[in-house]
């Protein structure tokens, strides 16, 4: 079976929504770190400006086919995020690799 592991990084205020967008596409399987640091295009964290916080790093296995369709909608998430910040860039990455389940 062809799967994808989706690597999602944003800021823990998102961390709710982005359950509910798992919710909706039936993912019932994901693994979340919280409280990861870093520095990128919105700034390092933690951060007391624009987007306080820390952020989360979730993993999620899937089908390639489930895969794309949660791509979908979190990039529609992102995109409503983009509209409630004025398009200013909001801490929301999503990154994709084939994946092999090894054991």
């Amino acid at each position: 079976m062809n799967m994808k592991m989706l690597v999602i990084l944003t800021r823990g205020a998102l961390e709710f929504q982005l359950e509910d967008v798992f919710i909706a596409n039936g993912v019932k399987g994901y693994t979340t770190f919280h409280s990861v640091e870093g520095a990128g295009e919105t700034g390092a964290t933690p951060s007391p400006f624009y987007w306080p916080g820390l952020n989360v790093l979730t993993f999620v296995v899937l089908p390639t086919e489930k895969a794309e369709r949660l791509v979908h909608d979190l990039k529609s998430l992102h995109k409503r995020k983009l509209q409630d910040t004025h398009e200013r860039p909001i801490p929301f990455k999503v990154f994709s690799l084939p994946c092999e389940e090894e054991l």
